[in-house]
């Protein structure tokens, strides 16, 4: 299941703003965000494998546009295989299959991941 609801969703994003301008311990942010995601530790639980692999690898990258300051993010998934993800797309087929299927904000591990990874300091 990765649909959120809308109240999740939020404070996931709200959390995200907020321990990405400051370092909180890996156990605070991990505590947090198991508390909103409750309901979907399958998810979480996929979202800290990839970012434990990610630590030795270097999987998650982030880039910005020098002309416009956009950020994407390019993430090892499974399979050894690499996904652009936007602040809200992710190029995964699980991520594509929700969308179409659901109404409302999909979060798939990959767009997990990156939020976890940069509230972690984990981000190149």
């Amino acid at each position: 299941k990765a649909m959120l609801s809308d109240v999740q969703a939020e404070l996931l994003d709200s959390l995200y703003h907020r321990y990405s301008l400051i370092q909180l311990s890996e156990t605070e942010v991990l505590k947090s965000v198991s508390f909103i995601l409750h309901d979907n530790r399958k998810l979480l639980e996929a979202a800290t494998e990839i970012i434990g692999e990610d630590q030795h690898s270097g999987g998650v990258k982030m880039f910005i546009s020098a002309t416009c300051g956009r950020k994407c993010w390019k993430i090892r998934g499974s399979h050894d295989k690499d996904y652009t993800c936007l602040t809200s797309y992710c190029s995964c087929p699980s991520f594509f299959l929700q969308s179409k299927q659901c109404e409302g904000k999909v979060y798939c591990k990959h767009l997990l991941a990156i939020k976890l990874s940069t509230m972690l300091g984990l981000v190149e």
